[in-house]
């Protein structure tokens, strides 16, 4: 089986650290420094500047780069293949296996913002719940335990557990923009899966780089709150 993608992406894992990645986009790919965030993971990392690379038909260059800092790693996984005859090799899997991989990998990043927001849905469903269980126990009388409350006192209690209750508007209040935030991702999953059900051929690089793009700004505006 001769080179694929995906190999530069094991070998980029395998023998680059986490500040190695940033060094290397620093010096050859600034653009991409961009799209990373604070508590990213390597894997990820990774995946931006090979998406970039491919978007922008760069790989010649990426690979180029790692011979010069890993050149007998490279030359393990590569052998004597150029960086140039690499480019040509991937190039035929641009329109047809590229952009295909990098559609297929954005739904399954839409895929993980939707659990996500249901995750967080049901938390807040469930605090909002604690909070009016809550604040109906203050407010109520306490005959259960045997305890009377005098006029004066009665009012102050009966204040503060509505305002205990009170506090779950702000839950259910998050849960509902969650719950918008969950359809429109099932609308944009369902825009992909149309996308993935074309022919390939009919993907181009600059089509799958735009929804690539609008992914990745989801991807963050989440990461940020």
């Amino acid at each position: 089986m001769g080179p694929s993608p995906s190999d530069i992406r094991r070998l980029l894992m395998d023998t680059f650290d986490d500040e190695e990645i940033q060094t290397l986009c620093f010096d050859h790919f600034p653009q991409v420094l961009d799209e990373f965030s604070a508590g990213m993971s390597k894997s990820d990392k990774v995946l931006r500047l090979l998406i970039h690379c491919r978007h922008h038909d760069l790989s010649s260059r990426l690979l180029s780069a790692i011979q010069d800092i890993r050149p007998s790693q490279y030359a393990k996984v590569f052998g004597g293949t150029s960086p140039d005859q690499l480019q040509s090799i991937f190039a035929g899997t641009g329109t047809s296996g590229g952009n295909f991989i990098s559609l297929a990998d954005d739904k399954a990043k839409v895929e993980e913002l939707i659990v996500t927001e249901r995750e967080w849905m049901r938390f807040y469903l469930m605090l909002a719940a604690v909070l009016v269980v809550l604040g109906l126990g203050i407010a109520a009388p306490p005959v259960s335990a045997g305890l009377r409350l005098d006029n004066a006192l009665r009012p102050v209690v009966v204040l503060v557990g509505g305002f205990v209750a009170s506090l779950s508007v702000f839950q259910f209040r998050e849960t509902l923009s969650r719950s918008q935030r969950a359809r429109m991702f099932e609308t944009f999953k369902s825009q992909l899966a149309d996308a993935l059900g074309q022919p390939t051929r009919d993907m181009d690089a600059e089509t799958c780089g735009r929804i690539h793009d609008i992914v990745w700004q989801a991807t963050k505006k989440i990461a940020v709150g």
